[in-house]
C-alpha cells in the first residue's frame, strides 16, 4: 500500500508556517500511517516551516493512503501519537513508519571546520535530501563527501 508523499508547499513568497490538518472522516475504518518527518533546519521535505522541535519530542506526519487524512503532531513516539489520536480515530488501525535516516560525513568547499572532529563535519539527513554545510549553508559536492553510512536513532 502506498502513501502519498508530503506536498511541496515553499513559493516565492516563502514557507508558510506548519500545514493544515485534512481530518477526514472520524468515523470511518481508515489505514492510518504515522511517520516521522524529518526537518532540516525547520522546514518539512514539502518546504513548510515547523521551527526546532523541543528535546524529545519528534513531529509525526499521520496520513491515509487516499490522502483524505493528513494530520500533524509533536510527540515523544510514534505510539504517544498513537494513544491521542485512537481517542478521535476510533475505527482507524494505525501502522508506524520511521524514516531512515545517514550519518554523511564532509569536507565544506568553504574549508569550514569543526575542531571536534580531526576529519570533516557530520550532518544527519533524510534518503531524498542533499547535504549542505551545517556551518554556512553551503550545498557539499559529491567530490567533498567523505562517507555515509546508516544513522540509527
Amino acid at each position: 500500500m502506498t502513501y502519498p508523499p508530503i506536498s511541496k508547499v515553499a513559493s516565492t513568497h516563502g514557507a508558510p508556517m506548519g500545514r493544515r490538518d485534512l481530518a477526514g472522516d472520524t468515523a470511518a475504518a481508515l489505514r492510518l500511517r504515522i511517520e516521522d518527518v524529518v526537518l532540516d533546519q525547520g522546514y518539512d521535505p514539502g518546504g513548510a516551516y515547523w521551527g526546532e522541535r523541543p528535546k524529545g519530542q519528534t513531529l509525526y506526519r499521520i496520513v491515509s493512503p487516499c490522502g483524505s487524512v493528513e494530520l500533524f503532531r509533536d510527540g515523544a513516539s510514534h505510539s504517544e501519537v498513537e494513544r491521542e489520536l485512537k481517542e478521535t480515530y476510533t475505527s482507524a488501525t494505525f501502522f508506524h513508519y520511521t524514516t531512515p535516516l545517514w550519518l554523511v560525513s564532509y569536507e565544506c568547499p568553504k574549508g569550514c571546520f569543526d575542531p571536534m572532529h580531526e576529519t570533516g563535519l557530520d550532518v544527519v539527513l533524510a534518503p531524498d535530501a542533499r547535504p549542505h554545510c551545517e556551518t554556512c549553508g553551503e550545498p557539499i559536492p559529491d567530490d567533498h563527501i567523505l562517507s555515509v553510512e546508516e544513522y540509527t536513532r
